[in-house]
């Protein structure tokens, strides 16, 4: 003869089945978190690359502007005292808005040690500074990432420079 479950078996089991769902779903969480703040990496850093490359390719000059910690904006500019000639079939850069989640921000970028909101890539795609350009992305729960713009051909990588 079969011997049943008793209540006191089924009940274990649940309890055993209800904290291993507990430790699932908040691993899953932080797993979640941690790739969404990948993606907003991946996406400020494509958004550069597209600036520089839209420089590049239009013999353009491409502003890209930290609008907001969320927003990055990219723009032609023509402004003669810096080399950027008018360059009227460029157009709009093909992403000229990125905004980031809400859990992302961006902080203001750092060329040659000081603050600023953009950065500059010239026609042929460089970057108008001595150094290394740095942008900084903090996300909630994951730890910061660094990216740097390296001004002879405005490669965009990430990490932080090293000399």
């Amino acid at each position: 003869m079969g011997r049943a479950f008793t209540l006191i078996e089924a009940m274990v089991t649940i309890a055993i089945a209800g904290i291993m769902a507990t430790l699932a779903v908040g691993m899953g969480s932080e797993f979640v978190q941690r790739e969404r703040a990948r993606d907003d990496v991946e996406t400020v850093r494509a958004h550069l690359i597209a600036a520089r490359n839209h420089a590049r390719r239009n013999a353009a000059c491409v502003r890209v502007t930290r609008a907001s910690d969320r927003t990055l904006t990219a723009a032609v500019v023509v402004d003669t005292a810096l080399n950027c000639p008018d360059a009227p079939h460029a157009g709009a850069p093909p992403t000229p808005t990125t905004t980031l989640r809400v859990a992302t921000s961006i902080s203001p970028m750092l060329l040659n040690g000081a603050e600023v909101d953009s950065v500059l890539f010239r026609p042929d795609g460089s970057l108008p500074i001595a150094g290394p350009a740095v942008v900084k992305i903090s996300t909630t729960n994951a730890p910061d990432t660094v990216l740097s713009l390296w001004p002879a051909a405005g490669i965009v990588k990430t990490g932080a420079p090293t000399p």
